[in-house]
């Protein structure tokens, strides 16, 4: 693996946030899973609520792409992650402050975070060229399929272990706390960005 990866502040940059949006999203899907069990008992409307991300996925998949295409991918991963942190800032204090989640607050938030992590998604894919010469690129691959793996395994334990200790506001307050430093994080990428030429379908990629 090429070390001199680990010194590209940029890609540091990238894969934090990167890594901590999937460990948030993770931990939150889970413990809303099992909070779904526990307040109805049903394993239908269990079903439907994971069913909900289809919806999003169907309407956000092609906008992805064109931002992805068009658009600067880092400003849109920087956008991502502040509409996420605004997301789970706003359930957390409605949960906290108005009213505890219910049904029908919690098809609200599994259809905009999903909505959300479809809209960035090509760009969070895409982005890695931006950041890394051209020669790290198979090394960046390698991290971020690692790190993957790792977030799989983590985030279902540590989403379990704060919902049975502390309940579903302490995953709220974890995932709020992931996103928040996952936007900060982006604040290490470096700007730039990434034309696509339709004609000869090649990339180009122009710092700021």
């Amino acid at each position: 693996m090429n070390k001199s990866i680990l010194k590209n502040k940029s890609f540091l940059g990238y894969w934090g946030s990167t890594t901590l949006m999937r460990l948030a999203s993770n931990m939150l899907q889970f413990a809303l899973a099992i909070f779904v069990l526990d307040l109805t008992g049903s394993a239908l409307i269990f079903s439907t609520v994971l069913s909900a991300i289809i919806f999003p996925r169907i309407i956000g998949t092609p906008i992805a792409g064109y931002l992805a295409d068009y658009k600067d991918c880092l400003r849109i991963l920087k956008l991502g992650a502040l509409g996420l942190t605004a997301l789970m800032l706003s359930f957390f204090l409605i949960h906290t402050l108005i009213t505890p989640l219910n049904i029908s607050l919690i098809y609200v938030l599994v259809i905009c975070l999903e909505l959300c992590e479809t809209l960035i998604s090509a760009s969070e894919m895409k982005a890695v060229i931006c950041i890394v010469d051209e020669n790290q690129i198979a090394a960046a691959s390698k991290l971020s399929s690692l790190d993957d793996g790792i977030v799989e395994i983590l985030s279902p334990v540590i989403a379990g272990f704060a919902y049975g200790l502390f309940g579903i506001q302490a995953v709220l307050l974890a995932t709020l706390v992931s996103e928040l430093v996952a936007f900060l994080l982006t604040f290490m990428h470096l700007s730039c960005y990434r034309l696509y030429d339709p004609s000869i379908q090649l990339m180009k990629v122009i710092p700021d």
